[in-house]
Formats: structure tokens, C-alpha cells, sequence
């Protein structure tokens, strides 16, 4: 992994649980981190979604270590990205100490 090829910002958001003045409990979006990464598509495809015809498209994701799960999501551009799998491979950089995790995500799909 070459560190030069994090140039994108993304940020790691989960879905918190609150409770409303009301009393209802509803979930909120909340910041984990926002990180350097390396954003790649990888593939786009059309789905039938409720009757309408879907774009989804697929990003691998690379970023230095971070705790994070497939409960997380991305957002990145403007679009908010589902995790789809998180890879269980760490990959070591010569230029920088440390590893890298890579992260499958999708645009397009309800979480």
C-alpha cells in the first residue's frame, strides 16, 4: 500500500441509540472518525428496488487501521456508504509503520 494514494477524506459514522424528549427511542448518526483512505470502484450494477430500477455501485476502501465493523458506514462525496465486508488481511507498508484494512462498501443499497 502507498501511502500517496490516500487522498480521498472519509468519514466512519455508526447509527447511535437516543431517546426523544417524548420518550421515543430513535437511532442518530454518530462521527467515529474521519480518515485519510484510498477510494477505488470496483464494480456498478442495476437492481430492481420497490418496483424501480436501482443503480449500486461498489468501492473498496483502504484505510490505515481503525476499529470498525460492518454495524459502521461511510460517507464519502456526499454519498453514504454501507460496509459490506471488511477484510481480514492486513497489509504491512515499507514507508509507513503500521497496517491497512480494506473495506468493501456499497452506494445505492439501504443498510
Amino acid at each position: 500500500m502507498n501511502t500517496g494514494n490516500m487522498r480521498e477524506r472519509v468519514t466512519i459514522k455508526k447509527y447511535t441509540p437516543s431517546t426523544s424528549a417524548t420518550g421515543a427511542i430513535t437511532e442518530t448518526e454518530t462521527t467515529v472518525a474521519t480518515v485519510w483512505a484510498e477510494v477505488r470502484a470496483i464494480k456498478g450494477r442495476e437492481a430492481q428496488n420497490a418496483g424501480r430500477l436501482a443503480t449500486i455501485e461498489t468501492y473498496l476502501i483502504t484505510i490505515y487501521t481503525r476499529v470498525i465493523d460492518t454495524g459502521y458506514f461511510l460517507e464519502w462525496g456526499g454519498k453514504k456508504l454501507n460496509i459490506r465486508s471488511i477484510s481480514d488481511r492486513w497489509e504491512k507498508d515499507k514507508t509507513m509503520p503500521g497496517q491497512f484494512l480494506k473495506i468493501e462498501a456499497e452506494y445505492g443499497v439501504q443498510h
